[in-house]
């Protein structure tokens, strides 16, 4: 005798599994679309739009890599085509609507290179990460990161959340204080609040050099004009 009530169990599971796919989904593209827009980001409707949010990703990472290190990984390019070629399960079902042969998704060779891809992706993706942690919450960097790498599906979508109010480093913005009494800090992994803003501070960012709260910086050269020092 059929067992209605296993199958019943079973679309379920089914319906949870697809909701908290769908609730994944949007607030990931809601996290991403209010960092594009927080940061002028041109296009940022696109992180709404399947394959074309990693570009909105790719993009933000980009930003947040150069701040640090000066270099471009290009992230922009390199995650939409690495999504590409590794699709989903919602995007495989979409290639065997839209192509005519679909018999190399399912043989070996095209499973174990979608699972290549996948890994790549990983890879790449959370390296991104890293650095747009970073920019963000420098103290949980590291934390958010490693999350991010074992928990790939969820906690991305998570943390950009959490993230996507704040203003990052590479802005201007300044990284929440960590252990209050210390006498130093970083615009980074600091101990303590940092000072007010000074006219004559360097830009905030993360290789900005550690100095005791109470030193001055030297004034740079005298440039003021018949208005005032030009800004």
């Amino acid at each position: 005798m059929f067992d209605m009530g296993g199958m019943y169990l079973l679309l379920g599971v089914l319906l949870l599994a697809g909701l908290l796919a769908v609730g994944v989904y949007f607030v990931h593209s809601f996290a991403l679309w209010q960092m594009a827009k927080n940061a002028g980001t041109a296009y940022s409707v696109l992180a709404w739009v399947p394959f074309a949010k990693y570009y909105i990703q790719g993009r933000l990472c980009d930003r947040s890599v150069t701040f640090r290190t000066g270099r471009r990984w290009h992230l922009a390019a390199i995650l939409p085509i690495l999504s590409l070629l590794s699709p989903s399960t919602l995007q495989i079902m979409l290639w065997e609507y839209l192509l005519p042969d679909v018999s190399f998704l399912y043989s070996y060779t095209g499973y174990g290179l979608q699972q290549l891809f996948r890994l790549i992706f990983l890879v790449a993706a959370t390296a991104g990460l890293y650095y747009l942690y970073s920019d963000y919450s420098p103290a949980q960097a590291g934390l958010y990161t490693v999350l991010s790498f074992l928990f790939s599906s969820i906690a991305p979508a998570i943390f950009l959340m959490l993230l996507c109010s704040r203003i990052p480093l590479s802005a201007g913005g300044q990284s929440p204080p960590c252990a209050p009494g210390s006498g130093s800090f970083t615009t980074g992994w600091g101990n303590g609040p940092p000072p007010e803003r000074r006219y004559y501070d360097p830009p905030v960012g993360l290789n900005r050099l550690p100095l005791d709260r109470d030193t001055l910086y030297p004034p740079r050269e005298d440039v003021s004009g018949p208005n005032g020092p030009e800004l």
